[in-house]
């Protein structure tokens, strides 16, 4: 089977097109063959929405396109990785994405599928900026190009904060992620089932009956490692719900338990990391630490219950961000919750 990788990045071997190389990398290490295409070293002309390939069945500007037309429906699975410009993708990966207009013509008007299924498809992005919203108009893009292509979009890797040429090289666990995520892609494209992408939020797998009994609702919009001890937030209790919490005042703590929806797709592969980013402490299984990155991004925290309203219950110490969907709350019980012949590794016991 055969993993396409585009490269958007006019600079060779820049932070895209790194984190592109270790997907592959991880792709490979699944016993699937790779190929790169650097689209900033072949000649792309724009597209001249001439529309002669409505009547030619075939684009009419021959140019690099005409090698990388076939290699799309030939992949088993694909990346496209971009920098964001202007919180778009470059200049040299729209062009390849306009010039598969032809595709859209073919798919959509010829009646003639593009490929003989669907394929996985993830996108890789990195920006200098690190501002809400930054990634949404390229992953716009680039999901319309692989709805286009017969592509399923099933995740993306975004790293913000990376202006430095290399800088993402300095990322405590970008590696982990991208060998991870070309791994899982692999794992797709062979009829494995992972959690997926739908317009950035989760969808169940398919194992599993839940769904979200509500919100968290605070003042914190991005994920951060330290200061939760004070922050107060909501839990808003879907209204059909509300029922279920007539009680929960009689205790002083509750167990929330939600799921992190923000954890980036690659980092829910890794299996092994160094505790708190900090690499002096080994590599130990993620199962055994507190880390977000896992399998399946559920966190649990305890917290003290300040005051019901009705279905709105107002707690503090809640580590999970404005937005985070709830999976359930249970009071805290320590008869239940709280063992008295704990050990810990000797690694929990510092900051």
């Amino acid at each position: 089977m055969l993993v396409l990788g585009l490269s958007g990045s006019p600079r060779r071997g820049a932070n895209s097109e790194t984190l592109l190389d270790w997907a592959l990398e991880g792709a490979q290490g699944e016993g699937a063959q790779t190929e790169k295409l650097v689209i900033s070293e072949m000649a792309i002309a724009p597209c001249r929405d001439c529309d002669e390939c409505q009547a030619a069945g075939e684009c009419t500007i021959h140019d690099d396109m005409d090698l990388i037309y076939p290699k799309i429906p030939e992949a088993a699975a694909l990346i496209f990785a971009s920098p964001v410009y202007f919180r778009g993708v470059t200049a040299q990966a729209k062009a390849l994405i306009d010039r598969c207009n032809y595709l859209w013509i073919r798919k959509y008007l010829l009646h003639q599928p593009v490929a003989s299924q669907k394929r996985p498809g993830l996108f890789i992005a990195t920006a200098g900026q690190d501002r809400p919203g930054e990634f949404e108009p390229s992953i716009a893009t680039v999901r319309s190009f692989f709805a286009t292509a017969d592509v399923d979009y099933v995740g993306e890797l975004l790293f913000p904060g990376m202006d430095e040429a290399g800088s993402i090289r300095n990322h405590p666990s970008a590696r982990e992620q991208a060998l991870a995520a070309g791994s899982r892609l692999v794992s797709l494209s062979r009829g494995g089932s992972w959690p997926r992408l739908t317009r950035g939020k989760e969808e169940a797998p398919t194992v599993t009956d839940w769904r979200p009994i509500g919100v968290v609702r605070n003042n914190i919009k991005e994920p951060m490692v330290y200061g939760w001890e004070t922050v107060v937030s909501e839990l808003v209790v879907n209204p059909e719900l509300a029922p279920a919490v007539e009680g929960v005042e009689d205790y002083s703590h509750l167990v929330v338990v939600t799921w992190m929806h923000r954890v980036p797709w690659g980092a829910r592969g890794l299996l092994r990391i160094h505790p708190k980013d900090r690499q002096e402490i080994p590599l130990m299984g993620v199962f055994a630490t507190r880390t977000q990155h896992r399998p399946n991004p559920i966190g649990m925290a305890v917290v003290r219950l300040l005051e019901r309203k009705g279905n709105i219950l107002q707690v503090v110490g809640l580590d999970a961000i404005d937005g985070t969907p709830i999976l359930d709350i249970k009071p805290h019980v320590p008869y239940y919750d709280s063992p008295t012949d704990v050990k810990l590794p000797r690694w929990t016991k510092h900051p």
